[in-house]
């Protein structure tokens, strides 16, 4: 879920923008240390249940910035 309200926020914020540039910004601001500064601050919270659940947003991002990414450049060079 909060994925998701970032994802809508700064979706809102790069609305303006040209659209292949808008989806760099996108990635930009979503993606931003949020496991160099999450995982620790996740760690002194909640202990290694907030690592666990950290970790985890780490991995959907990723895997979702990937894919996003990907899907852009095929229909830009193609």
């Amino acid at each position: 879920m909060a994925f998701f309200l970032i994802w809508c926020i700064c979706k809102w914020v790069v609305r303006k923008l040209d659209k292949d540039y808008a989806v760099v910004e996108l990635v930009a601001l979503m993606y931003s240390n949020c496991g160099f500064i999450g995982i620790p601050m996740a760690q002194g919270i909640f202990e290694a249940k907030g690592v666990f659940y950290m970790t985890a947003y780490v991995d959907n991002s990723t895997i979702f910035y990937v894919v996003l990414l990907e899907e852009r450049g095929k229909k830009r060079w193609n």
